[in-house]
């Protein structure tokens, strides 16, 4: 747990610096809003400034500076989102405010029904197969494991022989339909009889006997903003969905791959028991 606390907090401090940098970028960015039209095969740029309109299509670098104006305020918004859901798991981890850890225990209770708003059934658990259901980059599907599924890298083939060693049962890259509805605007998501749904992939997924899972991933890219931006979109999807708790989540990192021997201690204190 408290490991977890603190990769969440230095997530947490990441997207607030990042939200900072954001935010001073587009505070330098003076005027109005960028439009465009299209218009027998043309496309028009406008900027737009309260009820006054004008066209700045040949001035190239007002458009570029607007368009980027645009991307920073929908990029803001969504960070903003993913941090205030952040602070809200730190402190139901926490318990700093008053009965916040009751709130979020009692959301969270009960380990078979905390999946109410995730698309995964006990049917599906048992029809996925241990390869990969991830269409992304097939090619890069090359290291081999003990269990005899190809993984992406020599790090995922680590976890995966040990969950081979220990006797886990995992599913590597399931598909799992997430309702991301109370998250914005998600990038891949789709919308499907009144809601919003995305399908992510966890690098690995535990089954445990009462049925409720642990999901793993494995951040080996943990200084790539991009990578991070999207890790974190997945934790928060995974948590503030109901598919997990927070506790049911292991986060690794490339540190973690060069000493294996402390993640193998917390999977027979934390998972093999429960298996």
């Amino acid at each position: 747990m408290d490991r977890l606390l603190m990769e969440l907090t230095n997530l947490r401090d990441y997207y607030s610096n990042l939200l900072m940098l954001r935010q001073n970028e587009r505070a330098k960015i003076e005027g109005g809003y960028i439009t465009i039209e299209n218009r027998a095969g043309r496309t028009f740029f406008y900027e737009n400034h309260g009820s006054k309109r004008k066209g700045i299509t040949k001035d190239k670098p007002r458009v570029a500076q607007l368009s980027r104006a645009n991307y920073l305020d929908l990029e803001i918004k969504g960070l903003s989102s993913a941090l205030s859901k952040l602070n809200r798991i730190l402190e139901g981890l926490r318990g700093d405010r008053g009965d916040a850890r009751e709130r979020f225990d009692k959301r969270f209770s009960g380990a078979g029904d905390v999946r109410t708003k995730a698309i995964l059934t006990p049917l599906q658990l048992r029809s996925a197969g241990r390869q990969s259901q991830n269409s992304f980059m097939p090619e890069s599907l090359n290291v081999t494991t003990k269990s005899g599924i190809m993984v992406r890298s020599l790090s995922e083939q680590t976890w995966a022989d040990m969950y081979h060693e220990l006797g886990i049962p995992f599913r590597y890259e399931m598909k799992i339909k997430v309702d991301v509805t109370g998250m914005g605007q998600i990038p891949g998501a789709y919308h499907e009889g009144g809601r919003f749904y995305k399908d992510y992939y966890p690098d690995f997924t535990l089954f445990l006997a009462d049925n409720s899972i642990i999901i793993h991933e494995h951040l080996g890219l943990i200084n790539d903003e991009n990578y991070i931006y999207k890790a974190g979109e997945r934790i928060i999807a995974y948590t503030d969905s109901g598919l997990i708790t927070p506790d049911r989540l292991l986060l690794t990192f490339p540190d973690d791959v060069r000493n294996p021997e402390r993640f193998r201690r917390l999977l027979k204190k934390k998972v093999q028991p429960y298996v």
